[in-house]
């Protein structure tokens, strides 16, 4: 359901879960190629979530190379099965 959590471990080993909803919702900008809109609303629904830096600070790193695949396949890994 969309309230599942995803659980990923950055390097720092730190716990961070992707709600089904909002990985839908950025997988879906992203296919769309709207990388602004799509960092804008990671930035809003998670800039405060502490445990959520190294996913949003990588998810910028991609976008400012305008890495729409690898936005996909981080995204792709980070989504509910």
């Amino acid at each position: 359901d969309a309230a599942t959590p995803v659980i990923q471990r950055n390097a720092a080993g730190d716990t961070f879960a992707l709600q089904r909803d909002l990985a839908d919702e950025l997988y879906h900008l992203a296919m769309q190629g709207d990388i602004a809109g799509l960092v804008e609303r990671a930035t809003q629904r998670l800039g405060s979530d502490p445990n959520a830096c190294g996913f949003c600070d990588e998810l910028r790193a991609l976008a400012n190379e305008y890495d729409t695949g690898g936005i996909r396949r981080m995204l792709s890994a980070h989504s509910p099965a």
